[in-house]
């Protein structure tokens, strides 16, 4: 290899095929220049596009996540629950919560919260035990009527043929929103909350069980 470009360093060479190699290499040069950043560069972007990835792992794995539940001895139809016309159905959420309905009683867990969950009672009786937590948010509807509870145990029945609702606190105390009164009842532990709608609503309130 050495004696054959020895050979031909000083050979002629075509002027085309001259012209074609400098066009040739000009353009490689201008490549050069506008080529990325030197390795150590290309290193800071490395290191700083892995560091920006395992930020944004980090932040999916660690953000709060909804509340999750499993259901035990009855079926579930995505967020509705069925409990068995003889046997009761029991929810058992993430944070420690459950509730336990009565046998031919459907719920729906209308929506699963980072602190709590809202829960339709759309026929039947709940047993209700929500764990306290500061940030604790609980929604128990039964018909036009919204219990909101922060760490409590109690019951909560709806008869949407009647129009009943009846609310028995065992602990803790809740509000009850409801179409009779602009301001919110509160029920304390040993009371018990009833209104039907179908006869009177006008003097719905909350007495001692």
């Amino acid at each position: 290899l050495a004696a054959l470009m020895r050979e031909h360093a000083h050979a002629p060479v075509d002027p085309d095929l001259d012209r074609t190699g400098r066009f040739a290499l000009e353009r490689r040069l201008r490549q050069s220049a506008a080529s990325p950043p030197a390795p150590r560069s290309r290193a800071w972007l490395l290191v700083a596009a892995t560091t920006a990835a395992a930020a944004g792992l980090a932040f999916f794995a660690l953000r709060p996540h909804p509340l999750r539940y499993e259901v035990r001895g009855g079926r579930s139809d995505g967020p509705y629950i069925s409990a068995p016309a003889l046997a009761p159905v029991s929810v058992a959420f993430s944070d420690g919560s459950s509730l336990t309905a009565d046998p031919g009683s459907r719920l729906r867990v209308d929506e699963a919260r980072v602190a709590g969950a809202r829960v339709l009672v759309e026929r039947g009786r709940a047993t209700v035990h929500v764990e306290h937590h500061a940030t604790s948010a609980w929604d128990f509807v039964a018909g036009p009527f919204d219990v909101r509870v922060t760490g409590t145990r109690f019951e909560l029945a709806w008869d949407p043929t009647g129009e009943a609702v009846d609310l028995k606190l065992e602990e803790g105390s809740v509000e009850v929103r409801g179409p009779f009164a602009e301001a919110p009842i509160a029920v304390r532990a040993g009371q018990r909350f009833r209104a039907d709608l179908a006869i009177d609503h006008r003097h719905a309130a909350a007495r001692e069980i």
